[in-house]
């Protein structure tokens, strides 16, 4: 419909699943099976899986292409249709059809869903003491958590960081201000 047109090209129009997908993303957490996917070429690709969770043990890989959910086709389904049927409630059973590129075979998993915290820092220390911090999504208590783990570093003798912001995918504009005001002198103002 033209009137609901959106003109800004940085707003969006979110139907309800959708809305319910992006806010317990922001959470940090979800009831599934622990995979970072993306949409690629109208494919719905495996990232890789979060470590220790269901996905994870179930040996899922970075490039596997979903092929199905418990039986349906998701060809003609976008990223948020396809999170929305993978996820569900915890201790539940969901099937899915992958196809491995690696080997070009396709295989079928059933996978039980888990309560899952997604985290929002990949942390390490690299040479010469630089501590190196991920920061993947704004999302709700991300730079109080930051602020815990940087408190870490220091106490483990870091001497310079480096905090990588690339492929972030937005989140709360408060975490995101809380996170500036980890870095930036009180009295400036972020928005």
């Amino acid at each position: 419909v033209k009137s609901l047109q959106i003109k800004d090209k940085y707003a969006y129009f979110f139907y309800p699943e959708n809305y319910k997908i992006m806010i317990e993303d922001y959470s940090g957490h979800i009831s599934g099976v622990g995979m970072y996917v993306n949409q690629i070429d109208e494919k719905i690709v495996v990232v890789k899986p979060i470590e220790n969770t269901p996905a994870y043990r179930a040996g899922i890989k970075g490039d596997d292409v979903i092929i199905s959910v418990d039986g349906q086709s998701i060809e003609s389904k976008n990223i948020d249709e396809v999170i929305a049927l993978i996820r569900g409630k915890a201790g539940t059973k969901v099937t899915i059809i992958f196809f491995r590129p690696e080997t070009n075979k396709k295989f079928t998993k059933e996978i039980i869903r888990e309560e899952i915290e997604i985290p929002n820092l990949i942390i390490e220390i690299l040479d010469n003491k630089i501590g190196y911090v991920r920061y993947i999504r704004f999302i709700e208590g991300g730079a109080n958590r930051l602020k815990n783990e940087l408190e870490k570093l220091s106490d483990q003798g870091i001497e310079a960081l480096i905090l990588d912001l690339r492929g972030n995918t937005g989140g709360l504009l408060s975490d995101a201000v809380n996170l500036a005001q980890l870095f930036i002198n009180r009295g400036n103002i972020v928005i």
